[in-house]
Parts: C-alpha cells; sequence; structure tokens
C-alpha cells in the first residue's frame, strides 16, 4: 500500500484535489481509497458542548492523531480498521463505524498531515495545497452556510479566532515538508494534468 498525503489551510482544495487523484487512479484500475483527518476528531465533553463556540476545532490537539497513526499503521501491515464517523451537528462521534480494507493507494487529507511526526515516516509523497487564506475564507464562508447550516458572522468570526492563527502556526510550516507545493487557485483540471508529468503519478500507476 501507498500513502499521500494531502495538506493545507481549510478551503485550499485539499479535498477536491483527493477526489480527482482518486478518479485518475480508479482509470488505471487501482483501488484507491481517500481518508480525511476529520474523521478523527475528539468527541467534545458535555462541558465543551455547552461552551462549543469557545472550542478550538482547528489546533492539532482536537484531533485523536494516535488514533489515526494506529490505523495508518494497522492499514501498512494488511490489517483492515474500523474508520470513526464524527457529526459535525452533535460534535460527537457516531454509534457506527466505517470499515475499511488496505487499498493500493491511500489518500490523507487533513489540515495537519504534513506536521505529524508519527505519520510523515509512513508517507510516500506529500502534497500542500497553497491557497491564498482570503481565499480560503471566501470558500468556506460558502461551504458552511451550505452545508453546515451557518451563518457568515459566525464563520467569520471562527476564521479569525481560530483558524487564521493556527494556520500561521502550524499549517504552514508544515509546506516546508511538502514533496508537491499546488496552487489551490488553479483549476484542477490543469493541476492534475502539470503533477501527471511528476513522479507523483508513478504511485498511482505502480
Amino acid at each position: 500500500m501507498k500513502i499521500i498525503a494531502i495538506a493545507g489551510s481549510s478551503g485550499s482544495g485539499k479535498s477536491t484535489l483527493a477526489l480527482s487523484l482518486q478518479r485518475e487512479c480508479q482509470s488505471l484500475n487501482k483501488h484507491c481509497e481517500i481518508v480525511c483527518e476529520d474523521r478523527y476528531y475528539h468527541p467534545l465533553t458535555q462541558e465543551q458542548h455547552a461552551n462549543v463556540i469557545d472550542v478550538d476545532f482547528d489546533h492539532p490537539d482536537a484531533l485523536d492523531n494516535p488514533l489515526m497513526t494506529m490505523h495508518v499503521k494497522y492499514l501498512l501491515e494488511d490489517k483492515p480498521i474500523e474508520i470513526p464517523n464524527y457529526s459535525y451537528a452533535t460534535h460527537r462521534r457516531t454509534s457506527d463505524t466505517s470499515l475499511l480494507a488496505p487499498p493500493d493507494l491511500l489518500i490523507l487529507e487533513g489540515l495537519h498531515l504534513l506536521h505529524r511526526e508519527s505519520l510523515i515516516p509512513h508517507y510516500n509523497a506529500m502534497i500542500f495545497v497553497d491557497t491564498p487564506i482570503e481565499v480560503c475564507l471566501e470558500r468556506r464562508i460558502y461551504r458552511d452556510i451550505n452545508e453546515r447550516g451557518r451563518t457568515k458572522e459566525s464563520v467569520i468570526t471562527q476564521f479569525n479566532k481560530t483558524v487564521r492563527p493556527n494556520f500561521k502556526k502550524y499549517i504552514y510550516p508544515s509546506k516546508d515538508n511538502a514533496d508537491f507545493v499546488i496552487d489551490g487557485r488553479v483549476a484542477i483540471e490543469e493541476t492534475v494534468e502539470a503533477l501527471k508529468i511528476t513522479p507523483l503519478f508513478k504511485l498511482l500507476s505502480d
């Protein structure tokens, strides 16, 4: 099993790139799965849930990295895993999980994946999606209003309170670990075509 990690700010275009690479891999008759780091959010306590506006969901510690690392190791040992399902409505894990058997290619997608010292040694390639933070904010406003029922004001408040500071402190510096830096403003079709002449695409076909 090969592993590609994709990191970048919230709203940078990580998920879009992951899905495009998955389609390319599937077109080569390879089994490719995407696992989002978001699935590993710690469930909130009752006290945290009562003060959810104060919870920093963008800090690395908001995510259960030990569990994700263990799951990656299991997959590399050819063992299936049960991925938690996280509810953004309740901020807790649901009672069901998603069973995943080791694929040919695993794409990990998330904020802090290039910052995780426990995971980096297991990657075959690391991609950072570099998108101006103001563009990320515009995309996040659109997504959270339409998909998560939030108001524009609440999205902007959270973005300025937690997203920007954590991006500056943790996420952007992890760009230095990337094998490939992608401009998140470029159309995804152009990005994928550009990547086809890099060693990255050998991972998709091998």
